[in-house]
């Protein structure tokens, strides 16, 4: 009898956490969905403009307010560079598309010797997923001048042989705390087909 008791009070208290974590769970993404809107609106971002590249194999959206400007980059294995500049001109960034079979470690260690040849030794480069591809993200501030310091946030996605790269220059005037929250968004309005 006292064995039933215990293995009903233990079934009950397996049914309530399952109840508890299925509410937790959903409560997560209605708050995750509202925090993404109060995000933009925090930053003064009403709606977004669509960009597609490669004949439409590539497709991002950036805030309508902002200017960008389709171009060419230095590197030849570039097949793709947009510049942006925020409204307010406090934010700047690329994206761009970046032919290699080279493994992502390898771009990356490039351009942190490149900041690191700048005098930058303090730089965070972490594990990223962008719509189920691996990526990463390396963020740095950079001191401009005595009284003006801009963060950098540069996202890496590998795609077979390319590698997206989206920078992000915010001048630090301009920086909220959640700004990171803010260009994830961006970054996740990015859409690849497998093959380029």
């Amino acid at each position: 009898m006292k064995l039933i008791a215990a293995r009903s009070r233990q079934t009950g208290l397996v049914v309530i956490l399952i109840g508890l974590m299925i509410t937790i769970i959903g409560l997560g993404q209605y708050f995750e969905s509202k925090l993404k809107v109060a995000t933009l609106v925090q930053n003064n971002i009403g709606s977004f403009k669509k960009y597609s590249a490669l004949e439409g194999n590539l497709s991002y959206s950036l805030p309508q307010s902002w200017i960008a400007s389709e171009g060419s980059s230095s590197r030849e294995n570039v097949i793709y560079f947009n510049e942006f500049v925020s409204d307010d001109t406090y934010t700047h960034g690329f994206i761009q598309i970046i032919k290699t079979k080279d493994d992502m470690k390898k771009l990356i260690e490039v351009d942190i010797k490149e900041i690191n040849d700048m005098g930058i030794k303090e730089y965070t480069l972490n594990p990223a997923k962008v719509k189920g591809h691996d990526g990463y993200i390396l963020q740095y501030s950079l001191n401009v001048n005595n009284s003006k310091t801009n963060k950098n946030y540069t996202y890496y996605i590998k795609n077979q042989d390319y590698i997206i790269k989206a920078s992000f220059v915010i001048n630090d005037e301009k920086h909220k705390e959640n700004t990171p929250i803010f260009l994830q968004n961006i970054v996740n309005t990015i859409s690849f087909k497998d093959k380029i």
